[in-house]
């Protein structure tokens, strides 16, 4: 359990190789699991491009915290990328 909360991205890393579709990075501006939510975000962004949606103030789960805005841009991401 320990290495769960770690901030390493070796993890993540190897299997981003596995990617293989576009990509809408949804991250809440208040997600205490990471020191810097915007930069993880922006991390992933850069190694699969795609695109970035930070919801200000929500934490972990901007999906069920804002459900109405991430919906709202996981449709218009869905129609940009077909």
């Amino acid at each position: 359990m320990r290495g769960y909360f770690t901030s390493s991205h070796r993890a993540a890393e190897a299997r981003l190789g596995d990617v293989h579709t576009a990509v809408l990075v949804v991250m809440g501006t208040g997600d205490v699991d990471f020191p810097d939510p915007a930069a993880e975000a922006h991390w992933i962004q850069q190694r699969l491009g795609g695109e970035v949606l930070l919801i200000d103030g929500a934490g972990h789960h901007p999906h069920v915290e804002h459900p109405d805005q991430v919906a709202k841009a996981v449709l218009a991401f869905d129609r940009g990328a077909q």
